[in-house]
């Protein structure tokens, strides 16, 4: 993935740690100190000066679950790169420039190996079906992932 290097600010990267065939996916409960407390969402965030996406995604995968990958073990799922902000499928706003989402297979994950910190307070294993559940509220790093999964099937 090219990014501008002015634009920098506006990278994000999403980190979905899949079980099953890619079908299941990690999400993280959002704590009351994050922007969009009490959503399920994947792990990621910004890319440091000079960092490549690729590193910057599994240094926020270990800073929100406590779990150790390299930049080999990931695969790039989606990338995207908007003039002004994205839609996703469902239209809920990505409000950031550039998003890459990284896949990286977890091999029987126990729910309790992970840790907790002030931005993840819950673990839970996702699928699409969590797409038509209202009684989840769903971040947009989740639900774009969610969507992307579903037009695959």
């Amino acid at each position: 993935m090219n990014i501008d290097p002015t634009e920098k600010r506006d990278v994000r990267v999403w980190v979905a740690a899949t079980q099953r065939k890619k079908t299941v996916v990690l999400a993280g409960l959002r704590g009351p100190s994050c922007k969009n407390p009490d959503q399920w969402g994947l792990f990621g965030g910004h890319v440091d000066e000079a960092e490549r996406s690729s590193d910057a995604a599994c240094r926020e995968l270990e800073e929100e679950t406590g779990l150790q990958v390299t930049p080999q073990e990931l695969s790039l799922f989606a990338s995207v790169q908007q003039p002004r902000r994205q839609m996703t499928v469902s239209g809920t706003l990505v409000p950031h420039r550039y998003v890459a989402i990284f896949q990286v297979p977890v091999r029987k994950l126990e729910l309790s190996e992970l840790k907790f910190t002030q931005e993840v307070v819950d673990y839970e294993f996702a699928d699409v079906s969590w797409l038509n559940d209202p009684t989840r509220k769903l971040h947009y790093s989740l639900r774009l992932y969610l969507e992307l999964l579903a037009q695959d099937a």
